[in-house]
């Protein structure tokens, strides 16, 4: 259960790098494999292959790492992940 905001992700929390709550002016690169970031909800509802898929994808992974130095990572990985169905994420969501 995730509900996302396509409309309400701030760009400017990706684009450079935060130390904290505080921008760098470092710019970032795109997130992997230039992925659209949504925004949602901190906490989930995910079922057991869902957080499976999180742990052990490579792809998962790399925008975990990706997102370590954006403002709120928390915010959009499991809803980019979930709003994704290119992506084959157990439980995600299907359409448009």
């Amino acid at each position: 259960m995730l509900e996302i905001f396509c409309s309400r992700l701030d760009k400017s929390r990706t684009k450079v790098v935060h130390k904290g709550l505080h921008k760098t002016h470092l710019l970032k690169p795109p997130p992997p494999q230039n992925l659209t970031l949504v925004k949602g909800p901190v906490h989930i509802a995910a079922t057991r292959a869902m957080v499976e898929y999180i742990l052990h994808d490579p792809l998962a992974q790399e925008l975990i790492q990706w997102s370590k130095d954006t403002l709120h990572p928390d915010e959009l990985i499991f809803s980019t992940l979930n709003h994704h169905p290119e992506l084959g994420v157990p439980g995600a969501y299907r359409g448009k």
